[in-house]
């Protein structure tokens, strides 16, 4: 379990890392704010039928996360309504604290899990 903030000693991230996810690419270099800073990019532009891609690094903005995490947590409360018994957006949340305490990588191996789950109880019924 991760310590809270404050106590953090050592980092997740590091300069040079790089994500993948299905054509979304991402990058962690140094940033401005202090010897300690670190800026996740996000590259925005396309590829070319050569392979080729055209475009620009861009540093991710907490507004895009604020966004995705309101649409997210909304249409998750919309498909599966606590009214109905189901967790809703708060499923979310929870898996966004998992990634806090435990890191990005054991939140979506959790989520992988469920889904696998889900789709064999759909294939069982």
């Amino acid at each position: 379990m991760r310590p809270t903030d404050r106590d953090i000693r050592e980092r997740r991230f590091t300069a040079g890392d790089r994500f993948d996810f299905d054509g979304a690419m991402f990058r962690v270099v140094e940033g401005k704010k202090s010897d300690d800073d670190l800026r996740l990019d996000m590259y925005l532009g396309t590829r070319l039928p050569n392979g080729e891609y055209v475009g620009n690094w861009v540093p991710v903005k907490a507004s895009w996360l604020f966004l995705q995490f309101d649409f997210l947590w909304e249409n998750e409360h919309v498909l599966y309504p606590p009214s109905s018994g189901a967790a809703g957006g708060e499923k979310l949340v929870k898996a966004l604290r998992q990634a806090q305490r435990e890191g990005w990588r054991a939140a979506l191996a959790t989520l992988n899990s469920e889904r696998v789950s889900a789709a064999r109880k759909r294939g069982a019924a």
